[in-house]
């Protein structure tokens, strides 16, 4: 169903995600036909609480 999806989506993914399978933010990201994929750094799999200052930049980006 994420086909279906029409509006533009940031999908964000913590570079030490040691809970999703590796290549998983990125299938994700292929699935929707308007996203994008930003991979946070020094981040594991709660990179809105481990980095919570980059999230709210790349958000602010992606928003505007």
């Amino acid at each position: 169903w994420l086909h279906r999806v029409r509006v533009a989506t940031l999908i964000m993914e913590g570079d030490k995600d040691g809970v999703l399978a590796p290549g998983y933010a990125k299938k994700l990201v292929e699935a929707l036909p308007k996203a994008t994929l930003d991979t946070i750094a020094n981040a594991g799999h709660y990179p809105q609480i481990e980095q919570s200052a980059a999230v709210v930049e790349r958000i602010k980006k992606f928003a505007a």
